[in-house]
């Protein structure tokens, strides 16, 4: 007998992320610029777009630090080597504060980590040291950061914060569930790996809050009564979509009984 997950699938699982029209430009963005780092990368599943996001993310938050740190290199450039290193270091975080309230972070202990595929070490060096990129053992992070990328370094806040486009609707210890509006499908986590995908009918109308929240609990907490009770009684499968899950439950009410 085929798993709820598994139900959902055959019925709206074919549809990906990468299906999207409207994403198709992101992701010729995304490919461009990881070619430009020599980074290799594989997007395939909406999972695998989601962990290349963080990375896209990151580049680009990367690349505004980089563009700060050479403004005010230039502006200054006839006097930058008369000045001290905290001289220069002074003039360089007033135009950093400002950019840092711009781009999404998350706390890491004392450090503020604008590049979630990347270590404290190199977020600790663009957010506190920026000048010593004027240094040779620093500058070739600018373009030689493809071999840095390290993926497993956090846990799930590397979803959250807007660095990815799916949302991260619920935790607890153990499991993290996110979701993605454009195609309409919950993903289940467990030690940072997508273990189950629940996709729902990607023409269908979303979710609301409360019921965002609901499902994504119950994903959570492995309680199927509760999706299923959510899936029928709240009006958010399609026609085809509640005979299949309605067959599924007579099934599972069956087995039970026996």
């Amino acid at each position: 007998m085929k798993s709820l997950d598994a139900v959902l699938h055959d019925l709206y699982g074919k549809y990906k992320l990468l299906h999207v029209k409207e994403y198709k430009e992101k992701f010729e963005q995304m490919k461009y610029l990881f070619q430009m780092y020599g980074f290799k990368y594989s997007m395939k599943s909406d999972t695998e777009v989601f962990l290349y996001e963080v990375v896209y993310t990151s580049l680009l938050a990367k690349q505004r630090f980089e563009e700060m740190f050479f403004k005010v290199y230039t502006d200054m450039y006839d006097y930058w080597y008369d000045l001290t290193y905290q001289q220069r270091k002074h003039f360089m975080n007033i135009e950093l504060e400002r950019l840092k309230e711009e781009l999404v972070y998350f706390m890491e202990g004392q450090q503020r980590i604008y590049f979630p595929c990347f270590s404290i070490f190199l977020n600790h060096l663009y957010t506190d040291e920026l000048v010593l990129l004027d240094l040779k053992q620093y500058k070739k992070f600018i373009r030689n950061c493809a071999n840095e990328v390290n993926l497993s370094l956090f846990d799930d806040r590397i979803y959250d914060h807007g660095f990815c486009s799916a949302s991260l609707v619920a935790r607890n210890q153990d499991m993290f569930v996110l979701y993605h509006d454009k195609v309409n499908r919950f993903y289940l986590y467990k030690q940072m790996k997508c273990v189950k995908e629940y996709s729902l009918d990607p023409k269908a109308e979303r979710l609301s809050s409360k019921q965002l929240i609901n499902f994504a609990f119950a994903l959570l907490y492995e309680d199927e009564q509760a999706l299923l009770h959510i899936m029928i009684n709240e009006g958010i499968l399609g026609k085809q979509g509640m005979k299949k899950v309605l067959k599924y439950q007579r099934k599972i009410s069956k087995k039970v009984s026996e």
